[in-house]
């Protein structure tokens, strides 16, 4: 799918979202992302906002449900690389505290 990449680095699954996180995709994004995970066993699952440019209320029910499903398979979700757009709008809604988020790829923990 565009905008959507999965990873299995070995040590951690690596989710890269591009573009605009709108209605129009947030759940083909979900279905793609839920499936892959299930395949995978790995403890931390980081979520690549870089090259997010849009992020609209879909696109934040779909951080918030894609977080509930990592953590009921006993997972840790963290975000990163979150542009300062994409920061203020969950800051905005208040969910920057809801979410793990470090700097970049380099700061995720090992597995």
């Amino acid at each position: 799918m565009e905008g959507l990449r999965i990873t299995d680095t070995g040590q951690r699954v690596l989710v890269r979202l591009e573009g605009e996180l709108t209605k129009d995709v947030t759940g083909n994004i979900k279905k793609e992302v839920e499936t892959a995970l299930q395949g995978m066993d790995r403890s931390v699952v980081g979520v690549d906002l870089a090259g997010v440019s849009i992020l609209d209320s879909s696109g934040i029910g779909l951080l918030v449900s894609l977080n509930s499903t990592v953590m009921g398979l006993g997972r840790s979700m963290i975000l990163y690389a979150v542009p300062d757009r994409v920061r203020k709008t969950l800051a905005l809604v208040q969910l920057e505290s809801f979410f793990s988020i470090v700097d970049g790829e380099g700061d995720l923990p090992e597995a």
